[in-house]
């Protein structure tokens, strides 16, 4: 175990206290560090980079006195010369990075999602594919080169530690901090009888053809199947489709009530029996699974991506394959046994917990001593 860190400088991007963006998956993710650093008592400096550039992160850190930092956390991997810099120049300084995606298969992935999306004329998909083919290969040589210079990696789920990372930086410290649900995001659950027999595909506060694609295979489901098949259920699909093409398209013929962009989503879930993610697209955690269990709900998903959840959400995960009408009427059905009360939120914290402290050399306090929280929330933008 290394020498405790004491300060470290935690290196975000510029949106990070957008508040349209407090859902984002990668905003809630940043907020679980920021519990982690005060709860293990670890001075946080942030340092907001414009675009995430790597340029302006070399300039900024460049003209700081870093003589007592003792690490730096980069969230994204976006900065090579950066890391490269802090190897030569500041030797003192452990280097960590935080990966969210497998850069190189997620945008891969949109690609064929473009190619999928069903809307648009092909020359539309085509440059939007290319598009996401070329930032592939751009997040791929930021991936590596931030590896090879980075002392440590913090990967997102264990699937991106095993099939990712380990072939892009084969020697050295690698460890899953699997995403949690930060307690400045937490609910407590709802008593059985107040939850809706609903259930709800969550887009993104941002649209990309990945929800999309999730959004759109529901919709073709829900008009193969008889509602007396589901009887009870509603169907909803939050998001702003953000092409009229798109919405047009998950509206038509479906029984799914778009809601739009929601305050709060995590009210909806509260009420809520069920989350479908019914696409094999997108890298990562899917965040939204883990807060749906963590609200007590199901969560029916595809075959290949049950693959990729970490086995502390198995209980609430319901997989419907192959997917096809019969297969999610029978997911829908099953969807209506008795809430889990396995808390898998408290187990990926402390998993992600112990690969922290690993990382940054931390003896975890006695549970009596435990740090208590400020009164300022995890999710509230440090003071001016």
């Amino acid at each position: 175990m290394r020498r405790p860190t004491r300060v470290v400088l935690h290196v975000v991007g510029d949106r990070t206290w957008d508040p349209e963006l407090k859902f984002l998956g990668s905003t809630k993710d940043i907020a679980g560090r920021r519990e982690y650093f005060r709860n293990r008592g670890i001075e946080c400096r942030e340092v907001t980079v414009p675009h995430r550039d790597d340029k302006a992160c070399l300039a900024m850190l460049a003209a700081m006195d870093l003589a007592d930092v003792d690490a730096i956390l980069f969230e994204h991997p976006r900065y090579p010369e950066t890391l490269r810099w802090l190897k030569h120049e500041r030797k003192h300084i452990l280097r960590v990075i935080r990966g969210h995606n497998a850069e190189w298969f997620h945008h891969r992935q949109i690609a064929r999602a473009y190619d999928e999306c069903g809307f648009g004329n092909p020359e539309w998909r085509e440059r939007q594919a290319s598009r996401s083919r070329e930032r592939a290969k751009k997040r791929f040589r930021q991936d590596r080169g931030s590896g090879r210079y980075a002392d440590a990696i913090l990967t997102i789920t264990d699937w991106e530690k095993k099939w990712y990372w380990r072939f892009l930086r084969p020697f050295g410290t690698i460890e899953c901090a699997p995403y949690f649900v930060p307690k400045s995001y937490v609910v407590p659950r709802l008593p059985e009888e107040e939850v809706e027999k609903r259930c709800v595909c969550l887009m993104s506060a941002m649209w990309t053809p990945l929800v999309h694609d999730a959004a759109k295979n529901m919709v073709a489901l829900l008009r193969k199947t008889n509602p007396k098949h589901m009887k009870g259920w509603t169907f909803a699909i939050t998001g702003d489709p953000v092409y009229p093409a798109a919405e047009k398209m998950l509206r038509k013929g479906a029984r799914a009530e778009l809601l739009g962009l929601i305050a709060d989503p995590f009210q909806l879930m509260l009420r809520s029996k069920a989350l479908a993610i019914l696409s094999d697209h997108g890298m990562g955690f899917k965040t939204k699974i883990l807060d749906v269990a963590q609200t007590g709900g199901f969560i029916l998903l595809t075959k290949k991506l049950m693959r990729r959840v970490p086995v502390e959400l198995e209980p609430y995960c319901i997989v419907v394959d192959p997917l096809t009408p019969e297969k999610f009427v029978e997911a829908i059905n099953k969807a209506e046994a008795p809430r889990p009360t396995v808390d898998a939120n408290a187990a990926l914290r402390k998993r992600a917990y112990h690969a922290m402290d690993r990382v940054f050399g931390v003896k975890p306090l006695p549970k009596a001593a435990a740090i208590s929280p400020p009164a300022q929330p995890a999710d509230a933008p440090p003071p001016a």
